[in-house]
């Protein structure tokens, strides 16, 4: 580990291989506040990009590691009650510095509060675990173990939690390195099933350790409902300007005025607002399959109306990633079908203002009058 080695670690983590650039993704909260990382045996990381709103992060090693290859992301949906596998080094300060495999099942396809980012899974994992994989029985990955639920739920409820874990989705992840043009390979469809000894043997190769250097030690790291709480969306502050807010409420504003015009202009805009892949009301998709979408609906209700609450607007941002919430009245008409309808709808857009890119979009109908 180079000269880290003479040094106290005061965090340690997991990440794993994601392409042959020697990109290693793990959480943001594992590299936080961190001067120095060290990845497994490679040494240091050379560069970090960090989305603290989805809690993940990817570090590069200045040198790929040879002979290593970097696990695929599988894009078919993970299913109800699945059997899944976590990878990773929890409690190395006390179990052996070796990499270790836990199996257990998806229990829930959405986590705490109705949040459609993370996986509830009974897989047990402990401090250390976080960043690490969560693989299908085919060694692909569904997901980034990240948080677990602990002392802090007993003294709430009186309940000892059992196996009540969270992992940030796949499909999240995929985002992220959209976004930050981060090259991986993907799975379209469930691969061979495998024993839990032939997929440690096809993952553990690239899952790695990361040790956090020049930080104050994280007393936390031992108290997981503390240290590895899903992240909740930050109020807009610190480095986020107040440019980048007043950028978002101008595009969330400007997209709505211009999916109300007429068909031609509306789609034409649409093409260029949304990532190659976007969750989209739970999926994730390509961006030729929400257009065609987007496209039959336009066809079936060609006049439309929408128009922003601004008393309703709430936009927070971590770093680049912004959570746009909010309020529109809006109204449909179609001449062919002579039919009309309105209503009230909340919505909820992931946008990156650097990219100008829709990652994510979901809502509901608050009031609909037809």
């Amino acid at each position: 580990m180079g000269g880290a080695s003479a040094e106290e670690a005061s965090f340690s983590g997991t990440g794993f291989l994601i392409n042959n650039n020697g990109w290693v993704v793990t959480n943001a909260h594992v590299v936080k506040g961190c001067t120095k990382l060290t990845v497994g045996s490679f040494g240091e990381a050379v560069d970090r990009q960090v989305d603290n709103l989805n809690d993940l992060a990817v570090l590069r090693l200045a040198t790929p590691p040879a002979g290593r290859s970097p696990l695929k992301l599988r894009r078919a949906a993970p299913r109800l009650g699945e059997d899944v596998a976590a990878m990773g080094y929890p409690l190395s300060n006390i179990l052996s510095d070796g990499v270790k495999i836990t199996t257990g099942n998806i229990n829930s396809l959405i986590g705490m509060e109705n949040d459609t980012r993370y996986l509830q899974i009974s897989t047990p994992i402990q401090p250390g675990n976080s960043g690490g994989p969560l693989v299908d029985r085919a060694g692909d990955v569904l997901g980034i173990n990240t948080a677990t639920l602990g002392l802090g739920i007993t003294a709430q409820t009186g309940t000892v939690p059992q196996n009540v874990n969270f992992a940030v989705k796949g499909s999240v992840l995929e985002l992220f390195l959209q976004s930050r043009n981060i090259s991986f390979e993907a799975s379209e469809t469930t691969g061979n099933l495998m024993s839990t000894a032939d997929i440690a043997d096809k993952v553990s190769p690239s899952v790695y350790q990361i040790l956090c250097y020049g930080e104050l030690k994280r007393e936390v790291a031992n108290t997981p409902a503390q240290a590895e709480n899903p992240p909740q969306t930050s109020d807009v502050g610190g480095a986020i300007s107040d440019s980048v807010v007043r950028k978002a409420t101008a595009f969330i504003h400007e997209y709505h005025r211009v999916w109300s015009s007429d068909n031609v202009t509306a789609l034409d805009y649409m093409r260029g607002v949304y990532g190659s892949r976007v969750t989209f009301y739970g999926k994730n998709i390509s961006k030729a399959e929400l257009i065609a979408e987007k496209t039959k609906f336009a066809q079936r209700w060609p006049d439309r109306s929408y128009t922003v609450r601004p008393d309703t607007l709430d936009i927070k941002c971590e770093d680049y990633a912004c959570i746009i919430r909010g309020v529109v009245n809006w109204s449909a008409y179609s001449p062919a079908r002579n039919k009309t309808a309105k209503g009230v709808a909340a919505f909820v857009v992931g946008w990156d203002s650097v990219t100008g890119r829709i990652l994510y979009e979901n809502g509901k109908t608050v009031r609909d009058k037809r």
